[in-house]
This record gives C-alpha cells, structure tokens and sequence, in this order.
C-alpha cells in the first residue's frame, strides 16, 4: 500500500514539475512597452475579466502572511485574457485596496510548456472553469494539472474570502 503511494506521489510531482513557464518572444502590450530590465509590477493568473479590466492574481503557498495578491488592471488591450499567465506594469500609482488598482502601462502573457499529450492549452483548461464561477466570488489559482493517463485536465482554484477550495476536471 505504501508503494501505491510513492508512486502517486512521484507522478503528480513529475507532471507539477513539466507544467512550467517561458516568457514569450513577442512584445508586451499596451501604450508603452517598458524597458527589458524593469521588472513588472504584478504577475500571475487573470481570474477575471470584464470590458474595461482584468482581475490578475498571484497565488504564493510559500508567503505564510499573504498567500495571494490580487490586483484589478483597467484600460488593458482588447482580446481574450481570461485564463492566461501574464506580467502587468502599471502606469502610475497602485491603489492599495483589495484588490489592489492599477492603470496598464505595459502587458506581456508567459506561456506555459506544451504539456506532452495534451491537445488543450493549460489556459483554455483554466478559463473552462473560470466561466462556470460565480461573477462576485474572487480565486487564485491553487493546481493546474494534466492527467495523460485521462486525458484530463485537473484545476484547483481557492476562494480569496473563505479560503474554500474547489476542484473541477476539464476532458482535454
């Protein structure tokens, strides 16, 4: 039983371990591209997104205090945002509610590894299940799996208010 148990153990942490990120080659986004060496004020998930902005969050297990950042961006470029991994520089002050606010200066989207034998983008699994969820409940991003064995995406999101997790299987 114990064996059972390793090998699970190793598996899930070997497909954690494939689902890892590049920046891509292409220009950020917005009015003005920041300079190559000034790092960006917020990375991670968009979560949310509405006409006018996007909901980015950070999810950090590491960080006992704080484990997630959330910021709203306005005025970001047009397109489908909802799902991606992205890098936010923003234009003038951060309003330090919470969520956080910000004006987009700048927007580049990190892409995640093609995962071997999946035909889905990490993010299309992402934004599946972030359609389904309540428009006035916030999550991070807690687990974004590929079963192969499956054929299946699994996705964890965690409830900022409540800290409820849940979890949802997406058929790739």
């Amino acid at each position: 039983m114990k064996v059972w148990a390793l090998i699970i153990l190793l598996t899930v942490w070997m497909v954690l371990a494939s689902c890892g990120y590049e920046e891509t080659n292409s220009q950020g986004y917005g009015d003005v591209s920041p300079p190559k060496d000034t790092p960006s004020d917020m990375t991670g998930f968009v979560m949310k997104q509405q006409e006018d902005r996007l909901l980015v969050v950070h999810w950090d297990e590491s960080d006992t205090d704080r484990k997630s950042r959330a910021m709203w961006v306005s005025d970001p470029p047009k397109g489908n945002w909802l799902g991606k991994q992205v890098e936010v520089w923003i234009q003038g002050e951060v309003l330090e509610s919470y969520p956080e606010q910000g004006k987009t200066q700048s927007i580049s989207v990190l892409e995640m590894s093609e995962v071997d034998g999946a035909e889905m983008e990490a993010s299309e699994a992402l934004r599946k299940v972030l359609k389904k969820t309540k428009d006035e409940e916030l999550y991070a991003l807690k687990m974004l799996v590929y079963d192969k064995k499956n054929d299946q995406w699994t996705v964890r999101l965690m409830s900022l208010s409540d800290s409820r997790e849940i979890e949802e299987k997406v058929s790739d």
